[in-house]
């Protein structure tokens, strides 16, 4: 069971350090753990934290945390609540990113917006019946000076300055989602809101059985970060528990994060989390005429998320590719180009019944 002695000491996080790809079809695991040092006081154990006064000040540029220092937390048994002698290395790229709430308040009503409109609408003077001649003449009449009939400050008129349909939804870039994400999950781990756990596996897919084991939490909002091959009993146990909010890495963004006080992560679901961030921090800076090659989570996104991803290019498949598998590639160089592509044998085609359909018309005239 999660001891209250656990919520004292979450100062978890885990990080991933940078491992490079073997394949594009491998799956990265870039987060060490190491075995901790005998004597190890968790209970006493601190992140090596700059001073709030220094990060008040100068938001911009301070880092949450000492980057000479390495930066370590302790994995926690999900079912005791003991530490279980391992240590996380921290990536300091994700984890140690300048707390800049400007960029995080923006991308959360990215979120917020997004999607939202409203139909109501009201009908002005232009929408509203009668006559557009005027009531009465403008002179001798000894009466105000009026309009026609419609007008906003008189009965049955339009309404001025009405409420028209509207969406607030508003673009904004890739880059500063990526940092908003970063710049979250540093905030979090100097608020010691973020606890590594080794895994989510329960015997039972009871509900109870879960709801015991967070009860020091009961009256927090918990984000879980699960893997992509969640536990099935633990998928049936966490339905039911209001408090409680199961996402895995593809799923996660700032606005779960802000909305949760806490976010229980195991290693595998972190892993797969940095592995992500740091596959799409590297999209972003690719050539965008060049097709993109396979990223190692494509592997481990559900089939329809791989699905929404992948584009197909047919240039790329139906000429480029077929000419580069030819085995007579390197003795065609200097020769014209010849490409027997069954896209491209159909389209010829289609041109020259066109041609001949135009040709026997022309004839016919």
């Amino acid at each position: 069971m999660f001891s209250k002695q656990l919520k004292h000491l979450s100062n978890t996080s885990f990080t991933f350090n940078k491992v490079a790809l073997l394949s594009n079809n491998s799956q990265r695991l870039a987060s060490t753990f190491v075995s901790s040092q005998p004597g190890f006081d968790v209970r006493n154990y601190q992140l090596p934290k700059q001073s709030q006064q220094l990060i008040v000040e100068r938001p911009w540029s301070t880092k949450p945390f000492n980057p000479v220092d390495a930066l370590q937390i302790p994995v926690f048994d999900f079912k005791t609540g003991q530490f279980t002698g391992e240590l996380c290395n921290l990536d300091q790229d994700i984890f140690n990113v300048p707390l800049r709430r400007d960029i995080v308040h923006r991308v959360y009503q990215y979120f917020m917006d997004n999607g939202r409109r409203t139909y109501k609408t009201v009908k002005t003077r232009g929408d509203v019946s009668g006559s557009g001649m005027k009531m009465r003449p403008q002179k001798k009449s000894g009466r105000a000076r009026q309009g026609d009939k419609r007008a906003p400050h008189l009965k049955k008129g339009g309404k001025p300055h009405g409420s028209v349909p509207m969406d607030y939804t508003f673009p904004i870039n890739e880059k500063l989602r990526l940092l908003a994400l970063k710049t979250i999950l540093s905030a979090r781990l100097y608020e010691d809101k973020l606890v590594l756990i080794d895994n989510e596996k329960l015997e039972y897919p009871k509900t109870k059985y879960l709801d015991e084991i967070l009860s020091p939490y009961r009256n927090d909002r918990i984000l879980f970060l699960t893997p992509f091959e969640m536990d099935p009993h633990f998928k049936f146990a966490s339905q039911n528990i209001e408090t409680l909010n199961v996402m895995n890495p593809q799923q996660i963004n700032v606005k779960p994060i802000i909305q949760n006080d806490w976010i229980f992560a195991t290693k595998q679901s972190l892993q797969e989390l940095e592995m992500i961030i740091e596959c799409r921090d590297d999209n972003l800076f690719r050539n965008r005429k060049i097709p993109r090659e396979s990223l190692a989570y494509d592997t481990l996104l559900p089939n329809h998320v791989a699905r929404q991803e992948r584009k197909r290019d047919r240039f790329d498949e139906d000429i480029i590719r077929s000419i580069l598998e030819r085995e007579d590639f390197a003795e065609i160089e200097d020769k014209p180009l010849q490409i027997v592509t069954e896209s491209l044998k159909g389209y010829i085609q289609d041109l020259k019944e066109l041609q001949d359909n135009k040709q026997s018309s022309q004839a016919s005239l």
